[in-house]
């Protein structure tokens, strides 16, 4: 188990001068609300301030934050149950998390680190740094991908650790911000939008917003829950096509299909 900073050369990845942030090319497409169908609500510890949320190997994995409280979990999809969690040094506010070539990627709010964290026993075995604020991130199977909070999506070559692409993420030709969480699911990155219970499904090469999910009807069954934050953490089961969603102190996980 790490403790303590990590510092990768003691100095942040610089954006690489022939950088190029990525514009729209196409008209913008109208953005629609869709709906959904609940298949089953699975307990959710409310003292978890979710930030990521996935699935891999039967297991979902989710990261909580706050300095002093943050951790990496592995879950039991179907009860909910706690099967293993590492608290993070008190340095780390903990953000999103993706499993890219069996290592669990975890971002810090403003730590600028990124943690590699082994799938199996949950130890931070190393880190990079990277430039601005870590929400969300997920990978395409390639490149990771992240979230700053702003309309601007990162692409990360894993090898270099590098910053290779940019993409402005638009919602009817105008900056949509405030990303967070995310998942690539078939070809498309869902990302949470902070401080709405709504879903925004984008174009990884236009950046243009597809369709926005809204998931608002859920929080009927979050209305006897005072702890209940923003909804956040979205988790995709391709075998089932099923998604897992959840929000931060919320107190279920809520298994759903997309109509």
């Amino acid at each position: 188990m790490f403790f303590g900073s990590i510092s990768c050369g003691g100095h942040e990845i610089k954006q690489p001068k022939e950088l190029k942030k990525i514009e729209i090319q196409s008209e913008p497409v109208q953005t629609e609300e869709s709906s959904f169908v609940l298949l089953k609500t699975v307990p959710h510890d409310t003292k978890a301030y979710t930030q990521g949320l996935i699935i891999s190997d039967g297991f979902l994995y989710e990261s909580t934050g706050h300095y002093g409280a943050s951790s990496i979990r592995k879950i039991d999809i179907e009860s909910g149950s706690i099967l293993s969690k590492t608290p993070l040094p008190n340095l780390y506010f903990g953000e999103g998390i993706t499993v890219f070539q069996d290592k669990i990627y975890m971002l810090t709010w403003q730590s600028r680190q990124c943690l590699i964290i082994d799938k199996q026993t949950l130890e931070i075995k190393d880190a990079f740094s990277y430039s601005g604020e870590g929400w969300g991130i997920t990978d395409n199977g390639e490149m990771l991908i992240m979230s700053d909070g702003s309309n601007i999506l990162k692409f990360i070559d894993v090898s270099s650790r590098k910053v290779v692409k940019m993409l402005s993420v638009t919602s009817m030709g105008k900056p949509l911000d405030r990303l967070n969480e995310l998942e690539f699911v078939d070809g498309k990155i869902f990302a949470n939008i902070y401080e709405e219970d709504k879903i925004a499904v984008i174009n990884p090469e236009s950046g243009n917003v597809e369709i926005i999910l809204d998931f608002s009807e859920l929080r009927k069954y979050e209305k006897d829950n005072a702890l209940a934050e923003v909804m956040n953490g979205i988790a995709y089961d391709k075998v089932n096509d099923v998604f897992i969603l959840t929000g931060k102190n919320w107190q279920n996980y809520y298994h759903i299909k997309i109509n």
